[in-house]
């Protein structure tokens, strides 16, 4: 557990700076349940419409999380 808590505050400190509504995706994203090994890609044409995809396991099915908490 210590091992997904550590790349969880990488990815956020990762992006904090840079597009904190990349952090924020990230955030929701790990209360859903997600893991780093299943992040999938990273968008942000813009600022607030930044996402984060995440393969779910086991099913594979991909899960969007943008900075608002909404899962799309």
């Amino acid at each position: 557990m210590a091992r997904l808590d550590q790349q969880w505050d990488e990815l956020d400190a990762a992006f904090a700076a840079f597009n904190p509504s990349v952090a924020a995706a990230f955030r929701h994203a790990r209360a859903a349940g997600m893991t780093p090994e299943g992040l999938s890609s990273v968008n942000f044409p813009n600022r607030p419409t930044a996402y984060v995809a995440f393969q779910a396991q086991p099913s594979g099915r991909m899960r969007l999380f943008n900075a608002s908490g909404e899962e799309t």
